[in-house]
Parts: structure tokens; sequence; C-alpha cells
């Protein structure tokens, strides 16, 4: 059907692009990441000087490394989560199914097992009471989703959890047998019904903050902004709710090692660490809205100072102070700095001195 091939094409990605600036492999690391070319169906993923970079000719544009990237450094081309999101708008229930093998449902992506957790985690939040259902009775034939079928569940999992700490309940079903979409199978959207769908005022704030965000300067469907505007637009959402370490969104805890070296800052690939001086203090921001979960802070910290925290809801989309460490005035230099043990003098005027005595005694 005419329709179904249009659909197909508007929610359709081509091969991926990969910022290189967002990439950890890029990051000095004892542990680099290498999940997207692990996880390639086609070892379409090469790595050359220390670099990941694809190969068009082997790459079948399925979209699974695009779904493990920790830090979304992976791009689709033609927005297929843009497609998804409007035709989520515009219908009451939706059913998603996969291009490559096919099957019924009137939403298709390349490969379920490419959809991402925040993707899946803003659909459920569109709207409370809408019925996803994935069909997934195609994987079983399949030889993208043999060695990778638990990575829908995965990321489906991921999506549950974190909406359901922010006390909502999604509604979905995952099918396995087709034969229980039997109803489906003769369904299709009209010609005005699909493309009323893509030309119509949008209501919902997700598809709004897209279109905000994309005509800003964004050539690529940013998920993490998109699932961002869509929590801070849900009254129901309250704001001591408690998100739990590890969900889609988290935050660290600063202990007592801390030194204020800002090392942590420096390593995070996406800013979400910010540290600053006011009034004789060093204070310690993190913004769990900016943070991928990469641990380049972790590996950076060589005090140790960073550990896992739940995460209260009304601390999102904002700057969290974690940490204050009141600066000592060198005595020598007159600069400011962090005393660990009642020290007068700074590191730097400390080995000055060192080194002075050093020389003067030979």
């Amino acid at each position: 059907m005419l329709i179904d091939y249009i659909l197909e094409k508007l929610t359709e990605d081509s091969y991926p692009n990969i910022l290189q600036e967002r990439c950890l492999l890029n990051c000095s690391s004892m542990d680099p990441c290498t999940k997207c070319r692990d996880i390639c169906p086609k070892d379409a993923m090469l790595l050359n000087s220390g670099k990941i970079s694809m190969d068009e000719n082997l790459c079948i544009g399925c979209g699974l490394c695009k779904a493990v990237c920790p830090t979304q450094a992976i791009q689709m081309k033609k927005l297929g989560e843009e497609s998804i999101l409007r035709v989520a708008d515009g219908q009451e229930d939706m059913v998603f199914s996969c291009s490559i093998k096919g099957g019924a449902g009137a939403t298709k992506l390349t490969c379920l097992h490419a959809f991402h957790p925040e993707l899946l985690a803003i659909l459920f939040l569109m709207q409370k009471d809408k019925m996803y259902q994935f069909n997934l009775s195609s994987c079983k034939n399949c030889s993208i989703a043999k060695h990778n079928n638990l990575l829908f569940y995965e990321s489906l999992t991921k999506a549950d959890n974190f909406v359901s700490s922010l006390g909502l309940h999604p509604k979905y079903e995952v099918i396995t047998n087709e034969n229980s979409l039997n109803h489906l199978t003769g369904k299709t959207m009209s010609r005005r019904d699909l493309f009323s769908i893509f030309r119509k005022e949008s209501t919902n704030i997700a598809t709004q903050a897209m279109d905000t965000i994309i005509s800003e300067k964004e050539s690529y469907l940013p998920i993490r902004k998109i699932l961002l505007h869509k929590i801070s637009s849900i009254a129901d959402i309250q704001k001591e709710n408690t998100i739990p370490t590890g969900s889609l969104l988290s935050t660290w805890r600063i202990n007592e090692q801390c030194n204020g070296c800002g090392q942590c800052q420096s390593a995070c690939p996406n800013k979400a660490w910010s540290l600053e001086k006011e009034d004789g203090t060093l204070k310690l921001y993190h913004h769990a809205g900016k943070c991928y979960q990469c641990r380049k802070c972790i590996e950076s910290c060589s005090k140790k100072a960073i550990e896992g925290d739940d995460l209260r809801s009304g601390d999102i989309n904002r700057y969290h102070l974690k940490k204050q460490i009141s600066l000592t005035e060198c005595s020598l230099c007159h600069k400011d700095f962090v005393a660990v043990q009642g020290e007068k003098e700074c590191p730097i005027c400390n080995k000055k001195e060192a080194l002075r005595k050093k020389l003067a005694s030979n």
C-alpha cells in the first residue's frame, strides 16, 4: 500500500552519524567504550586511529548502535524519532512493528531493538492513558534480533522503571505472536489522516518542544532535550519523587575526600559538572539532565570522591549543589586554595619552598 510505504519512509533512518566530541572512545580511559562496535550485526563499526567510524557499505541502518550509545553520540539522519513522536501525538493507541521483517503495525522502525529507552520514556509520558503495543513477532526469524533479542526488553524496562519512579504508570504490551494482532492486518490510515497528523498544529508539549529545539540549531533530534521538556511540563510529577540510582537520569554524591580539583568537570564530555568559586568557597554542582552516566568523572577522580546517589525529581533539570569547600588564603602568595590538613601555604608554594631548601643545602 502507498500509505504503508510513505509511513515507512517517514520513520526510517539512514546511516549513522557519529558525534566524535561526545564519543567516549575519544576520552582518555582505562576502559574505552566499544558498545556500538560490539553490538553491530554487520561489523560496520570500525576502529581507526583510536576513533570509531562506520562503513556505509556494510551498514544496514538497523540503529542498534544508536540505542546502546551511552552518550547519544550516534545520530540517525531523516529524524525517524521525530516522525514517531508526531504520529504518536496524532493517534489514540499505537502498534509499532519492524520494517526489515514486516508485520502488522501502523508505525514502523527499521528494528524495534533500536528503540532508545529515552524515546520510549517520552512516548509513555506523552499521554498517560495511551496504550502502546510492540510487535516483536518477527524477531525469532531475524538475524539482527537473533543475537540481540534482549535489547528491546532492556530498553523497555529502563523506560518503564523511570516513568514509574515519576509516579506515572505506562501502558504497553509486547506482542510475540502476530495472531494477537489479526484485527490490524487490514487496518491502514487514510491519506488524509496521515498528512493531517504531520500538518496540524500539535497540542502536545513533546512535539511543541521538538519543533522549538529543532528550529533553534539542532540538525538531529535531541532525545534528551525533548525528555527534559516533557518532564518539566507534567503537573502530576511531584518534585519530591525519588528516581533510583542507575535509572535513565541519575546523579552523584560527593564524599569527604573531595578536594575541589575540578577533574570531574574537565572529564565530563557534556558539561554536567560545574565548579564555581563564590565568596571564598568552592561550590561543585551537578546537572542530572546533562549527565549520561558515562562514568568519566569517576574514572578521573583520584580521591574516589564520587558515588552513586538517588535523584530527586525536582532536581532533574538544573544544576544542584553537591559540595562546598572553604578556601584558605596562602600566607605566601595570598591566593586561595583548599587546605586539606590546616596548611597555611598552598601546594605550589610548598613545592617552591621545598625546592629552595634543597638547592640551598647543596
